[in-house]
């Protein structure tokens, strides 16, 4: 077994626990604090946010195509419409791959 500092001894359980429980007690206390700057930082510019006129501008363009699409009936016609097309060109994947195999073999 190999230590990273051959000087020193090997930890007993009990000190390796306190070890590692002090460590999770850092990394608790760093997170909370990084959460607390976050949302500070979140109160801070939320106001900026709605008092910048360019930003309402991109919001009322719509992003892609499927923004244009209201209907929950009108997607699923699209839908069904394209598995139909993808259906018919497995079909007519499968028929050219047995002409295939028909005429070579």
């Amino acid at each position: 077994m190999k230590y990273e500092n051959d000087d020193q001894e090997p930890q007993t359980r009990q000190e390796y626990r306190k070890q590692q429980q002090a460590s999770q007690d850092e990394f608790e206390k760093r997170d909370q604090q990084r959460v607390q700057v976050q949302r500070e930082y979140s109160r801070t510019h939320r106001d900026q946010r709605v008092d910048d006129p360019q930003q309402d501008n991109l919001e009322e363009e719509p992003m892609s195509r499927s923004t244009n699409i209201v209907d929950g009936g009108q997607k699923v016609h699209q839908l069904k419409r394209k598995l139909n097309l993808v259906i018919i060109g497995l079909i007519l994947a499968i028929i050219i791959v047995y002409l295939v195999l028909f005429f070579v073999g």
